[in-house]
């Protein structure tokens, strides 16, 4: 009997979603910065939060997936990436980039997110 692993808190930041910060963010009260390849998100002036490399790789991902065993996983979006700061109309933009994102990873690798 093959044994494969349920990862049900797995966390991703899209590419796509840095991208739109890099275009439009200041429409959308995100500030993106990459400095020294260290990239972060700030949100209607707060605090920059450093995003750990990992979060958008998705190739190193699915590569983690298939050593670790680790069958599919529930995409969860990281709460520090959320913009709780932000506008209710700049929310409602930015958490309609997010889940734009993690449905095209969804779409893409069906067999391994949800």
């Amino acid at each position: 009997m093959r044994t494969c692993a349920i990862d049900i808190h797995h966390h991703y930041v899209p590419e796509s979603l840095l991208a739109e910060a890099k275009r439009h963010g200041k429409t959308l009260g995100v500030e993106f910065t990459e400095k020294d390849g260290n990239k972060s998100l700030s949100f209607a002036g707060g605090p920059p939060f450093l995003l750990h490399p990992e979060l958008p790789a998705v190739d190193e991902r699915l590569k983690m997936m298939e050593e670790s065993k680790l069958a599919i996983a529930a995409l969860e979006a990281h709460t520090a990436t959320l913009g709780y700061r932000l506008t209710g109309e700049q929310g409602e933009s930015w958490c309609r980039a997010y889940n734009e994102g993690i449905k095209d990873l969804v779409t893409r690798h069906p067999n391994r997110f949800v």
